[in-house]
């Protein structure tokens, strides 16, 4: 039979693992959010949804857009980055001006942040729990 001293220990622990959430769980996180990001780049839209500007040709604008993608984790923190020439489209400073956004420039969109708030709630769940 227990005193309940062990079983509080147990508990006290898992609390203090607490604070490490975020960076236990942003490996997970940016690997979703590199998904979530190579989803827009297929379908031609920004993080939003909005379709890019078609291509005068008629061809599929920057398909080749998820070569220049790096996301990683630095600590609590998702870095997203675009490389060379797909860059500049991001940005707008390619041939002609066209703007074509990529990677999301003021907030978390909707999918982005139902894929992290899912995440980091199996995270919290298994620390709770002690599974993890």
């Amino acid at each position: 039979m227990s005193d309940g001293f062990a079983d509080l220990d147990a508990m006290i622990a898992r609390v203090r693992e607490l604070p490490e959430l975020g960076r236990k769980a942003a490996p997970e996180i940016a690997e979703a959010l590199e998904q979530e990001i190579e989803k827009t780049i297929a379908a031609g839209t920004d993080s939003l949804g909005n379709p890019w500007q078609a291509r005068e040709d008629g061809g599929r604008p920057l398909a080749t857009a998820a070569k220049a993608l790096v996301v990683v984790p630095v600590g609590t923190r998702i870095v997203a980055r675009l490389t060379g020439h797909i860059a500049r489209h991001h940005l707008g400073r390619a041939k002609g001006g066209i703007y074509r956004p990529i990677l999301p420039t003021s907030g978390l969109p909707p999918a982005f942040a139902r894929r992290t708030r899912a995440i980091l709630v199996d995270h919290f769940n298994a620390i709770v729990r002690g599974a993890k």
